[in-house]
């Protein structure tokens, strides 16, 4: 199992086919969000565009958390979702190729009026955290974060494990609900302790929801981040179908 994680997160935009629209960098109690649960932090960037993510994002570059990963266009390029798709697609896949993180998508790209034709539709199982997991509010300093992270690491790697835990079971599972609810118990328990360890640290949260999917494309792969906010994935539809809903754990 990977211990090591990564997150690659992009900035907010809305592609169409023809051009694109920015709507800011990365949101602060997102970053906070992804800081608690995640080793690794990587923004693609291309040669023709470079848009910052802000002052927080910076300092955890000089920390050493956080980096801009360059990607390359030659020739002709559409700036519109064809673009954005493609500097997505090309900058994660060059991460994967690093075996020794498991690297995870928390995309913020909504690509509008694709067609039909562009649109592929797979068998998928979902996770939702509903406004379950306390997270640190903007309001809290990222080195005050850094220091909890360091503190209580072996908390957070044993949430962790606990989530990927209860993803293998189901998928290796002939009866997926009887799987997740064995898992639960111990997901809910985490839950509980990190909550009350954030508690203690006496500065602000939040709960917030999160989501993870997994897709069948021949071999089950992640396409998207547990822990990340809702709406991860977008251009990327999702059909729900069969939900058991039981507290604060989703599973679709």
């Amino acid at each position: 199992m990977t211990t090591t994680r990564g997150l690659m997160i992009t900035q907010k935009i809305d592609a169409t086919s023809s051009g694109f629209m920015m709507n800011g960098g990365l949101d602060a109690q997102s970053l906070r969000q992804y800081l608690l649960f995640w080793d690794h932090l990587v923004c693609p960037q291309s040669n023709i565009f470079h848009f910052g993510m802000g002052d927080d994002f910076e300092y955890l570059m000089n920390v050493g958390i956080a980096k801009y990963l360059r990607v390359n266009f030659s020739g002709s390029t559409n700036t519109g979702a064809a673009f954005w798709r493609s500097l997505q697609d090309q900058a994660f896949n060059e991460l994967s190729n690093d075996k020794n993180v498991g690297w995870t998508l928390a995309s913020s790209i909504k690509m509008l009026g694709l067609s039909e034709d562009k649109q592929v539709k797979h068998e998928a199982l979902c996770f939702k955290l509903i406004d379950a997991l306390k997270v640190f509010t903007p309001e809290v300093p990222l080195p005050e974060i850094l220091e909890f992270k360091l503190k209580r690491q072996d908390m957070l790697l044993e949430f962790r494990d606990s989530m990927d835990e209860l993803k293998d079971s189901v998928i290796a599972s002939s009866n997926i609900v009887e799987s997740f609810q064995r898992k639960q118990r111990k997901v809910e328990k985490d839950i509980i302790e990190l909550n009350q360890l954030i508690d203690e640290t006496k500065y602000p949260s939040v709960r917030r929801c999160a989501l993870d999917v997994l897709t069948v494309e021949g071999a089950l792969g992640f396409t998207s981040a547990i822990l990340a906010e809702l709406g991860i994935g977008n251009g990327y539809g999702l059909a729900l179908k069969g939900t058991s809903m039981m507290g604060g754990l989703e599973l679709a």
